[in-house]
């Protein structure tokens, strides 16, 4: 009988003991978290609302293109070759540029990377799209406050009026 009070009580020691290193534990493992958190993410380009910094460049094609040309209203897409989400949104990109071009609107697509691994990603949007080609910072990504890629901005009135794919394609309907 004394061994089972003495298992008891020893067990009940270990379980208390148990509780307080886990208790422990946790909160260091949430200091950890808390520490480590992600940060909120930038605002990947200008809010809705702003105007369009200034820019001049040309097109894969050797056309002009500057903020004057698609103050009027134009679809833009920015994208980088070694972004994933950037190349799952391509064909939802396009879908919406033809329909865009198909009223009148001008597109863009800005390829966020140098020439060389740029190259594909920009095979696949030109024809429905102006392309250019960048390195990070460049002129159109700088007009437009572009932060993180996929971007898509739709503009009116030389001010962005839309960003985000969800966002265009609601104003497309």
């Amino acid at each position: 009988m004394i061994y089972l009070a003495i298992c008891v009580i020893v067990l009940g020691g270990l379980a208390t003991a148990n509780l307080v290193l886990l208790t422990a534990l946790m909160r260091r493992l949430r200091g950890h978290a808390e520490a480590h958190a992600p940060q909120p993410v930038s605002q990947p380009s200008l809010p809705v609302g702003s105007e369009i910094g200034d820019f001049e460049t040309f097109t894969l094609g050797g056309g002009a293109l500057s903020a004057r040309e698609i103050a009027p209203g134009a679809l833009v897409g920015f994208f980088s070759p070694s972004c994933g989400p950037c190349v799952e949104q391509i064909p939802a990109f396009l879908a919406r540029a033809r329909t865009a071009a198909g009223t009148g609107l001008r597109v863009a697509a800005v390829v966020i990377g140098d020439m060389d691994a740029a190259r594909e990603m920009a095979a696949r949007l030109d024809g429905v799209a102006e392309v250019v080609v960048e390195s990070y910072p460049g002129p159109v990504a700088k007009a437009f406050g572009i932060t993180s890629t996929p971007t898509f901005v739709t503009v009116e009135e030389g001010k962005v009026a839309a960003t985000g794919m969800q966002e265009l394609s609601a104003s497309a309907g």
